[in-house]
């Protein structure tokens, strides 16, 4: 017989982080990446174009390492979207 003594973890697990959209602007220039975040926390938004661990082409390129939270959601600008006809993004959180 198996069995646990204690309490059980009644804390509510935190949202998935997901990435919830990805849009172009209709002119190609720029991209709007949002994801779903928790308020005062920091995040370093990356691109690769082929998924390679380093080097150029493909290796991650930090676009931003201090974005702050704007709350449940943060929307991050990619203005160099344009010379790209293919990305890969990632979120990564860097709260110290």
């Amino acid at each position: 017989d198996n069995f646990q003594v204690g309490l059980a973890n009644l804390a509510v697990p935190a949202t998935p982080f997901v990435i919830t959209s990805v849009v172009r602007a209709t002119d190609g220039s720029s991209l709007a990446l949002t994801f779903n975040s928790q308020p005062g926390r920091t995040y370093a938004v990356d691109v690769s174009t082929a998924l390679t661990a380093t080097g150029q082409p493909g290796g991650w390129q930090v676009l931003t390492g201090a974005l702050a939270s704007q709350g449940v959601q943060t929307t991050y600008a990619d203005t160099t979207a344009g010379g790209r006809s293919t990305a890969f993004y990632r979120v990564r959180d860097v709260t110290p």
